[in-house]
């Protein structure tokens, strides 16, 4: 059944409520001019009640949990789905995949659809590479084995949305992961990749006291550049030209990690530029008040043809 309850001018007020198909109840929510305020109660599909969050003014204050059977549960209102197969996704689809796919030098994206029981129900290629490394990583990610994702008291249906970064016809790195959680009866909440184990990530930031710098110093980097960037032949052949502008992070240890495009100029100039800066040796890290912490870059870089005499 859908979600039911009043509006006033256009906001939910009052007490809002969805059933399961069976017309058990699933959920109670309390709204006041459009926010979240008093006590929602989410409940089994058996009855129990699984789980009571409560709010202010939209702002949620506290919540208890618990299982199908009323034991208490302590776990955070939501969490990702956790990989079991392997301590790092990419390990696992590297140690997974059969020797002499064709991708060399690529990028390869893939959304992963886990039930509630943690079963891996499909894979789908967002980001193709070729015919044959997308099928070779696709059926790696099918046997990942899974603890699923929870929401509210419950294990919920979630997505992996992950992009792997191939060097040499091996995966050899994660350049991107995202994690949602879907729950039937109230929504999808999206978990980003600095959400891990409920705490945040160390703080991102664009000018520290010690800036990271590239082996050698910035000259070195633009000749380093110059040397290992390869103008692509369809971009040359299509006489695509002009600048693409790539963002990334120096992280603590002083990899470059996170990149990605800010203004593109063609599809194959884009990707050269992101294979390039995925490629740099490391950094000497950033440092602020004398820790290493992630630092973000914009750096532009120049494609120009020559002109033929």
């Amino acid at each position: 059944m859908k979600l039911s309850g009043a509006y006033d001018e256009g906001d939910r007020t009052g007490i809002w409520t969805q059933n399961y198909s069976d017309g058990q109840t699933a959920f109670t929510l309390n709204y006041k001019k459009g926010a979240a305020d008093g006590l929602q109660i989410w409940y089994h599909p058996n009855g129990q009640k699984a789980a009571e969050v409560q709010y202010k003014k939209g702002e949620q204050k506290d919540y208890s949990l618990w299982d199908e059977t009323g034991q208490s549960l302590n776990k955070e209102l939501l969490e990702k789905p956790k990989l079991k197969s392997a301590d790092e996704l990419w390990e696992w689809v590297s140690q997974n995949t059969e020797e002499g796919f064709t991708a060399v030098d690529d990028y390869s994206g893939y959304s992963i659809h886990i039930s509630p029981q943690g079963k891996v129900d499909s894979v789908v290629i967002l980001d193709s590479s070729d015919v044959k490394t997308d099928q070779a990583i696709k059926n790696a990610l099918l046997e990942t084995e899974w603890e699923p994702g929870f929401s509210f008291g419950m294990n919920a249906p979630s997505v992996v949305k992950v992009k792997f970064y191939i060097r040499s016809a091996r995966v050899v790195s994660e350049l991107q992961v995202m994690y949602s959680i879907s729950h039937d009866t109230y929504g999808t909440f999206k978990l980003y990749p600095d959400l891990k184990n409920g705490k945040s990530q160390p703080k991102l930031y664009t000018i520290v006291e010690e800036m990271p710098y590239f082996p050698g110093g910035n000259q070195a980097m633009f000749e380093w550049l110059g040397s290992n960037t390869r103008y692509p032949e369809k971009a040359r052949k299509n006489g695509d030209q002009g600048t693409v502008y790539v963002t990334f992070v120096v992280d603590q240890d002083g990899m470059v990690v996170d990149a990605r495009i800010l203004k593109g100029v063609s599809k194959a100039l884009d990707k050269e530029a992101l294979r390039v800066v995925n490629n740099m040796p490391a950094w000497t890290p950033g440092r602020q008040r004398g820790k290493a912490v992630k630092v973000q870059f914009n750096l532009p870089i120049r494609f120009y043809l020559r002109e033929k005499n």
